[in-house]
Protein backbone atom coordinates (compact mmCIF):
# COMPACT_ATOMS: atom_id res chain seq x y z
CA UNK A 1 0.00 0.00 0.00
CA UNK A 2 2.82 2.33 0.91
CA UNK A 3 4.51 1.48 -2.39
CA UNK A 4 1.41 2.52 -4.36
CA UNK A 5 1.00 5.75 -2.39
CA UNK A 6 4.66 6.72 -3.13
CA UNK A 7 4.16 5.86 -6.77
CA UNK A 8 1.01 7.97 -7.02
CA UNK A 9 2.70 10.91 -5.27
CA UNK A 10 5.62 10.67 -7.64
CA UNK A 11 3.26 10.77 -10.65
CA UNK A 12 1.44 13.77 -9.21
CA UNK A 13 4.79 15.54 -8.70
CA UNK A 14 5.63 14.96 -12.34
CA UNK A 15 2.31 16.50 -13.41
CA UNK A 16 2.97 19.49 -11.18
CA UNK A 17 6.45 19.83 -12.72
CA UNK A 18 5.10 19.76 -16.27
CA UNK A 19 2.44 22.30 -15.37
CA UNK A 20 4.95 24.61 -13.73
CA UNK A 21 7.43 24.21 -16.60
CA UNK A 22 4.96 25.43 -19.21
CA UNK A 23 3.33 28.05 -16.98
CA UNK A 24 6.67 29.44 -15.70
CA UNK A 25 5.47 29.26 -12.04
CA UNK A 26 6.61 27.49 -8.84
CA UNK A 27 5.11 26.00 -5.64
CA UNK A 28 5.53 28.12 -2.53
CA UNK A 29 3.79 26.46 0.43
CA UNK A 30 7.10 25.93 2.32
CA UNK A 31 6.92 22.09 2.69
CA UNK A 32 9.73 19.67 2.04
CA UNK A 33 7.74 18.20 -0.81
CA UNK A 34 7.29 21.53 -2.53
CA UNK A 35 10.99 22.29 -2.03
CA UNK A 36 11.80 19.09 -3.86
CA UNK A 37 9.22 20.05 -6.45
CA UNK A 38 10.89 23.42 -7.01
CA UNK A 39 14.32 21.76 -7.32
CA UNK A 40 12.96 19.37 -9.92
CA UNK A 41 11.15 22.23 -11.69
CA UNK A 42 14.45 24.15 -11.82
CA UNK A 43 16.27 21.16 -13.29
CA UNK A 44 13.54 20.69 -15.87
CA UNK A 45 13.78 24.35 -16.91
CA UNK A 46 17.57 24.13 -17.19
CA UNK A 47 17.24 21.05 -19.34
CA UNK A 48 14.65 22.82 -21.51
CA UNK A 49 16.92 25.88 -21.91
CA UNK A 50 19.89 23.69 -22.83
CA UNK A 51 17.85 22.03 -25.56
CA UNK A 52 16.72 25.50 -26.76
CA UNK A 53 20.27 26.86 -26.95
CA UNK A 54 21.58 23.74 -28.64
CA UNK A 55 18.84 23.94 -31.25
CA UNK A 56 19.41 27.63 -31.93
CA UNK A 57 23.19 27.13 -31.91
CA UNK A 58 22.71 24.48 -34.58
CA UNK A 59 20.60 26.89 -36.65
CA UNK A 60 23.25 29.62 -36.27
CA UNK A 61 26.03 27.24 -37.32
CA UNK A 62 24.02 26.07 -40.33
CA UNK A 63 23.39 29.70 -41.36
CA UNK A 64 27.10 30.52 -41.05
CA UNK A 65 28.03 27.55 -43.24
CA UNK A 66 25.46 28.64 -45.84
CA UNK A 67 26.88 32.19 -45.85
CA UNK A 68 30.41 30.84 -46.38
CA UNK A 69 29.21 28.71 -49.27
CA UNK A 70 27.58 31.74 -50.89
CA UNK A 71 30.78 33.77 -50.49
CA UNK A 72 32.85 30.98 -52.02
CA UNK A 73 30.40 30.77 -54.90
CA UNK A 74 30.20 34.46 -55.84
CA UNK A 75 33.25 36.36 -54.52
CA UNK A 76 35.89 34.41 -56.51
CA UNK A 77 34.18 35.58 -59.72
CA UNK A 78 35.42 39.07 -58.99
CA UNK A 79 38.88 37.85 -58.02
CA UNK A 80 39.21 35.76 -61.18
CA UNK A 81 38.20 38.76 -63.26
CA UNK A 82 41.38 40.55 -62.09
CA UNK A 83 44.42 40.23 -64.29
CA UNK A 84 47.67 38.82 -62.98
CA UNK A 85 49.17 42.31 -62.98
CA UNK A 86 46.21 43.69 -60.97
CA UNK A 87 46.54 40.91 -58.40
CA UNK A 88 50.25 41.64 -58.09
CA UNK A 89 49.53 45.36 -57.67
CA UNK A 90 46.92 44.59 -55.00
CA UNK A 91 49.42 42.39 -53.16
CA UNK A 92 52.03 45.15 -53.26
CA UNK A 93 49.51 47.69 -51.97
CA UNK A 94 48.47 45.42 -49.11
CA UNK A 95 52.10 44.73 -48.23
CA UNK A 96 53.10 48.39 -48.32
CA UNK A 97 50.10 49.49 -46.28
CA UNK A 98 51.12 47.20 -43.43
CA UNK A 99 54.93 47.26 -43.68
CA UNK A 100 55.90 50.56 -45.33
CA UNK A 101 59.20 51.89 -44.06
CA UNK A 102 60.02 55.53 -43.45
CA UNK A 103 61.99 56.68 -46.51
CA UNK A 104 63.49 60.17 -46.90
CA UNK A 105 61.99 61.96 -49.91
CA UNK A 106 65.26 63.42 -51.20
CA UNK A 107 67.65 63.18 -54.14
CA UNK A 108 71.00 62.12 -52.62
CA UNK A 109 74.09 63.89 -53.95
CA UNK A 110 76.13 61.93 -56.49
CA UNK A 111 79.70 61.07 -55.47
CA UNK A 112 82.74 61.92 -57.57
CA UNK A 113 83.10 59.48 -60.44
CA UNK A 114 79.37 58.77 -60.76
CA UNK A 115 77.98 58.14 -64.23
CA UNK A 116 75.04 60.48 -63.47
CA UNK A 117 74.70 64.21 -62.87
CA UNK A 118 71.60 65.57 -61.11
CA UNK A 119 69.63 68.04 -63.21
CA UNK A 120 66.40 68.29 -61.20
CA UNK A 121 65.90 66.97 -57.67
CA UNK A 122 62.73 65.48 -56.15
CA UNK A 123 59.68 66.73 -58.05
CA UNK A 124 56.22 66.01 -56.68
CA UNK A 125 53.57 65.75 -59.38
CA UNK A 126 49.83 66.41 -59.15
CA UNK A 127 49.23 62.68 -58.77
CA UNK A 128 50.84 60.37 -56.22
CA UNK A 129 51.65 57.22 -58.15
CA UNK A 130 52.58 55.34 -61.33
CA UNK A 131 54.91 57.87 -62.99
CA UNK A 132 55.55 56.52 -66.48
CA UNK A 133 57.54 58.91 -68.66
CA UNK A 134 58.66 62.49 -69.25
CA UNK A 135 59.55 64.98 -71.98
CA UNK A 136 60.71 68.58 -72.10
CA UNK A 137 60.87 71.66 -74.30
CA UNK A 138 62.77 74.94 -73.79
CA UNK A 139 60.41 76.09 -71.00
CA UNK A 140 58.76 73.11 -69.32
CA UNK A 141 59.10 69.50 -68.30
CA UNK A 142 56.10 67.24 -68.89
CA UNK A 143 55.42 64.14 -66.78
CA UNK A 144 52.78 61.49 -67.42
CA UNK A 145 51.41 59.08 -64.83
CA UNK A 146 48.55 56.64 -64.42
CA UNK A 147 45.65 57.80 -62.26
CA UNK A 148 43.40 54.76 -62.67
CA UNK A 149 45.69 51.85 -63.50
CA UNK A 150 44.78 49.40 -66.25
CA UNK A 151 41.87 51.58 -67.41
CA UNK A 152 43.96 54.00 -69.45
CA UNK A 153 43.30 57.10 -67.32
CA UNK A 154 46.39 59.33 -67.24
CA UNK A 155 47.41 62.68 -65.80
CA UNK A 156 49.86 65.02 -67.47
CA UNK A 157 51.71 67.44 -65.19
CA UNK A 158 53.55 70.42 -66.64
CA UNK A 159 56.41 71.71 -64.47
CA UNK A 160 58.39 74.93 -64.73
CA UNK A 161 61.61 74.80 -62.71
CA UNK A 162 62.57 78.07 -61.06
CA UNK A 163 65.65 76.84 -59.19
CA UNK A 164 67.06 73.79 -57.44
CA UNK A 165 64.12 72.11 -55.76
CA UNK A 166 61.80 74.99 -56.72
CA UNK A 167 59.08 74.72 -59.34
CA UNK A 168 55.47 75.41 -60.27
CA UNK A 169 53.10 72.88 -61.77
CA UNK A 170 49.82 72.54 -63.68
CA UNK A 171 48.01 69.48 -64.97
CA UNK A 172 45.42 68.08 -67.39
CA UNK A 173 43.70 64.69 -67.55
CA UNK A 174 43.75 62.12 -70.34
CA UNK A 175 40.93 59.57 -70.11
CA UNK A 176 41.12 56.24 -71.96
CA UNK A 177 44.50 57.01 -73.51
CA UNK A 178 46.59 54.03 -72.38
CA UNK A 179 49.53 53.14 -70.17
CA UNK A 180 51.65 56.22 -70.83
CA UNK A 181 54.74 54.15 -71.63
CA UNK A 182 56.32 56.92 -73.67
CA UNK A 183 55.90 60.69 -73.92
CA UNK A 184 57.47 63.21 -76.27
CA UNK A 185 57.02 66.68 -77.72
CA UNK A 186 57.37 68.36 -81.11
CA UNK A 187 57.58 72.05 -81.97
CA UNK A 188 55.38 73.46 -84.72
CA UNK A 189 55.20 77.20 -85.40
CA UNK A 190 56.72 77.91 -81.99
CA UNK A 191 54.04 75.86 -80.21
CA UNK A 192 54.55 72.60 -78.31
CA UNK A 193 52.59 69.50 -79.28
CA UNK A 194 52.59 66.63 -76.79
CA UNK A 195 52.63 63.06 -78.14
CA UNK A 196 51.72 59.74 -76.53
CA UNK A 197 49.52 56.67 -77.13
CA UNK A 198 45.73 56.90 -77.24
CA UNK A 199 42.41 55.18 -77.88
CA UNK A 200 42.64 52.26 -75.46
CA UNK A 201 39.54 50.11 -75.14
CA UNK A 202 37.35 50.24 -72.05
CA UNK A 203 38.97 48.65 -68.97
CA UNK A 204 42.34 48.21 -70.68
CA UNK A 205 45.50 50.32 -70.91
CA UNK A 206 46.63 49.21 -74.40
CA UNK A 207 46.98 52.19 -76.75
CA UNK A 208 45.76 51.61 -80.30
CA UNK A 209 46.80 54.92 -81.86
CA UNK A 210 49.35 57.67 -81.45
CA UNK A 211 48.00 61.13 -80.72
CA UNK A 212 49.12 64.73 -80.19
CA UNK A 213 47.59 67.71 -78.43
CA UNK A 214 48.48 71.04 -76.84
CA UNK A 215 48.66 71.48 -73.10
CA UNK A 216 45.59 73.17 -71.57
CA UNK A 217 45.55 73.73 -67.84
CA UNK A 218 42.79 71.75 -66.11
CA UNK A 219 41.44 70.33 -69.39
CA UNK A 220 40.29 66.75 -69.93
CA UNK A 221 40.67 64.82 -73.17
CA UNK A 222 38.92 61.52 -73.82
CA UNK A 223 40.49 58.90 -76.08
CA UNK A 224 42.80 61.11 -78.13
CA UNK A 225 43.81 64.64 -79.06
CA UNK A 226 43.10 66.59 -82.27
CA UNK A 227 45.92 64.77 -84.08
CA UNK A 228 45.66 60.98 -84.29
CA UNK A 229 47.20 58.20 -86.38
CA UNK A 230 46.53 54.48 -86.66
CA UNK A 231 49.79 52.65 -87.40
CA UNK A 232 49.63 49.70 -89.85
CA UNK A 233 51.30 46.55 -88.58
CA UNK A 234 53.01 45.89 -91.89
CA UNK A 235 53.41 42.13 -91.44
CA UNK A 236 49.60 41.60 -91.58
CA UNK A 237 46.59 43.76 -92.33
CA UNK A 238 45.21 45.98 -89.61
CA UNK A 239 46.61 48.44 -87.09
CA UNK A 240 49.21 47.76 -84.42
CA UNK A 241 48.40 47.80 -80.69
CA UNK A 242 50.37 49.13 -77.73
CA UNK A 243 51.89 51.86 -79.92
CA UNK A 244 53.92 54.80 -78.63
CA UNK A 245 55.75 57.64 -80.43
CA UNK A 246 59.17 59.28 -80.03
CA UNK A 247 60.19 62.52 -81.74
CA UNK A 248 63.64 63.63 -82.82
CA UNK A 249 64.96 66.80 -81.15
CA UNK A 250 64.63 68.63 -84.50
CA UNK A 251 60.91 67.71 -84.75
CA UNK A 252 61.56 66.38 -88.25
CA UNK A 253 61.36 62.65 -87.57
CA UNK A 254 58.93 60.45 -85.66
CA UNK A 255 59.29 56.81 -84.65
CA UNK A 256 56.55 54.47 -83.46
CA UNK A 257 57.35 51.41 -81.32
CA UNK A 258 55.19 48.31 -80.84
CA UNK A 259 55.89 44.67 -80.13
CA UNK A 260 55.03 41.30 -81.58
CA UNK A 261 55.98 38.25 -79.57
CA UNK A 262 59.59 38.64 -78.43
CA UNK A 263 60.44 41.35 -80.99
CA UNK A 264 60.27 45.13 -81.06
CA UNK A 265 59.15 47.00 -84.18
CA UNK A 266 60.27 50.58 -84.82
CA UNK A 267 58.67 52.46 -87.72
CA UNK A 268 60.39 55.69 -88.76
CA UNK A 269 58.42 58.50 -90.43
CA UNK A 270 59.08 61.94 -91.79
CA UNK A 271 57.35 64.47 -89.53
CA UNK A 272 55.97 67.38 -91.56
CA UNK A 273 55.54 70.75 -89.86
CA UNK A 274 56.04 69.01 -86.52
CA UNK A 275 52.55 67.46 -86.71
CA UNK A 276 51.90 65.28 -89.76
CA UNK A 277 53.07 61.88 -90.97
CA UNK A 278 52.00 59.47 -93.69
CA UNK A 279 51.08 56.53 -91.49
CA UNK A 280 51.02 54.04 -94.36
CA UNK A 281 54.41 55.08 -95.74
CA UNK A 282 57.19 54.64 -93.16
CA UNK A 283 60.70 55.60 -94.20
CA UNK A 284 62.17 52.58 -92.41
CA UNK A 285 60.97 49.65 -90.31
CA UNK A 286 63.50 48.24 -87.86
CA UNK A 287 62.98 44.93 -86.03
CA UNK A 288 64.97 44.31 -82.85
CA UNK A 289 65.00 41.62 -80.15
CA UNK A 290 62.89 42.40 -77.09
CA UNK A 291 64.47 43.94 -74.00
CA UNK A 292 65.67 41.54 -71.33
CA UNK A 293 64.38 43.74 -68.50
CA UNK A 294 61.21 45.78 -68.08
CA UNK A 295 60.92 48.21 -71.00
CA UNK A 296 60.82 51.77 -69.63
CA UNK A 297 60.87 54.05 -72.68
CA UNK A 298 62.71 55.00 -75.86
CA UNK A 299 63.87 57.92 -78.00
CA UNK A 300 65.57 58.52 -81.35
CA UNK A 301 68.47 60.60 -82.62
CA UNK A 302 68.81 60.68 -86.40
CA UNK A 303 68.99 56.97 -87.32
CA UNK A 304 69.73 55.69 -83.83
CA UNK A 305 67.21 54.10 -81.45
CA UNK A 306 67.77 54.42 -77.70
CA UNK A 307 65.88 52.26 -75.18
CA UNK A 308 65.96 52.08 -71.39
CA UNK A 309 64.99 49.14 -69.20
CA UNK A 310 65.22 48.05 -65.57
CA UNK A 311 63.38 47.36 -62.32
CA UNK A 312 63.18 49.12 -58.95
CA UNK A 313 66.04 48.58 -56.53
CA UNK A 314 66.58 45.20 -54.86
CA UNK A 315 65.47 46.33 -51.40
CA UNK A 316 62.05 47.36 -52.71
CA UNK A 317 61.51 44.07 -54.52
CA UNK A 318 62.66 42.13 -51.48
CA UNK A 319 60.26 43.95 -49.14
CA UNK A 320 57.22 44.51 -51.37
CA UNK A 321 57.27 42.56 -54.64
CA UNK A 322 59.01 39.21 -54.52
CA UNK A 323 57.28 38.15 -57.74
CA UNK A 324 59.70 40.31 -59.76
CA UNK A 325 63.40 39.72 -60.35
CA UNK A 326 65.83 42.62 -60.01
CA UNK A 327 67.05 43.98 -63.33
CA UNK A 328 69.78 46.63 -63.62
CA UNK A 329 69.15 49.90 -65.44
CA UNK A 330 70.42 49.45 -69.00
CA UNK A 331 70.48 51.94 -71.87
CA UNK A 332 70.84 50.37 -75.32
CA UNK A 333 71.40 52.07 -78.66
CA UNK A 334 71.20 50.76 -82.22
CA UNK A 335 72.06 52.65 -85.41
CA UNK A 336 70.02 51.02 -88.16
CA UNK A 337 72.24 52.44 -90.91
CA UNK A 338 75.64 51.34 -89.61
CA UNK A 339 74.46 48.46 -87.40
CA UNK A 340 76.42 49.90 -84.46
CA UNK A 341 75.10 48.68 -81.10
CA UNK A 342 75.91 49.78 -77.53
CA UNK A 343 74.88 48.61 -74.08
CA UNK A 344 75.41 50.76 -70.97
CA UNK A 345 74.61 49.78 -67.39
CA UNK A 346 73.81 52.75 -65.11
CA UNK A 347 75.33 52.58 -61.63
CA UNK A 348 74.59 56.11 -60.39
CA UNK A 349 71.78 57.16 -58.05
CA UNK A 350 72.84 54.19 -55.93
CA UNK A 351 71.43 55.72 -52.74
CA UNK A 352 68.15 56.85 -54.27
CA UNK A 353 65.06 55.21 -52.75
CA UNK A 354 62.88 53.03 -55.01
CA UNK A 355 65.11 53.88 -58.05
CA UNK A 356 62.99 52.71 -60.97
CA UNK A 357 63.98 54.07 -64.42
CA UNK A 358 61.08 55.66 -66.31
CA UNK A 359 61.96 57.33 -69.58
CA UNK A 360 64.92 58.54 -71.63
CA UNK A 361 65.45 61.56 -73.87
CA UNK A 362 68.30 62.30 -76.28
CA UNK A 363 69.26 65.96 -76.55
CA UNK A 364 71.79 67.89 -78.62
CA UNK A 365 75.06 66.06 -79.34
CA UNK A 366 73.44 62.80 -78.18
CA UNK A 367 73.18 64.02 -74.59
CA UNK A 368 71.26 61.35 -72.65
CA UNK A 369 68.68 62.53 -70.10
CA UNK A 370 66.87 59.98 -67.94
CA UNK A 371 64.39 59.87 -65.08
CA UNK A 372 64.43 57.80 -61.91
CA UNK A 373 61.26 57.47 -59.84
CA UNK A 374 61.94 57.59 -56.10
CA UNK A 375 60.43 57.52 -52.59
CA UNK A 376 57.65 54.91 -52.14
CA UNK A 377 55.13 53.03 -54.22
CA UNK A 378 52.22 55.14 -52.95
CA UNK A 379 53.98 58.53 -52.92
CA UNK A 380 56.36 58.78 -55.85
CA UNK A 381 58.74 61.52 -56.92
CA UNK A 382 60.51 62.31 -60.20
CA UNK A 383 64.28 62.84 -60.39
CA UNK A 384 66.04 63.94 -63.61
CA UNK A 385 69.65 63.02 -64.39
CA UNK A 386 72.12 63.47 -67.21
CA UNK A 387 74.21 60.43 -68.15
CA UNK A 388 77.79 61.74 -68.28
CA UNK A 389 79.74 58.61 -69.16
Amino acid sequence: MMFFSKRISHILMRYVIYYCRYCDCSVTDGSIVTERLNIMIKREREARNMIYFKAHGLYFFAGLVLLCLLMIRFVPCQVQAMTKRERTEAQILASETTTEKVVPDITPAEPAGSDLKILHTVTKLSGKRWIQSFAYDSNYYYYIQMINPYKGHLRLTRVRYTGIGSYTRQYMDLKRFGHGSNLDVSISGGQTWIWTGGDCRKNTDVSRSITAFKFRKGAKLVGHGPIRYWIPRGYTRGSANNVYPAISRTSKNLCVRFTRGSRQYFKFYKLYNGKYIRAGRPVKTVVRPGTNGDFQGFDIYEKTIYTIEGSPRKSFLRDYDKTRVFQPTIIRSFDYKSGHYTRQVIYGASKLSFREPEGIKIGAKRKKIMMYVSHTLEDQSANIYRVIK
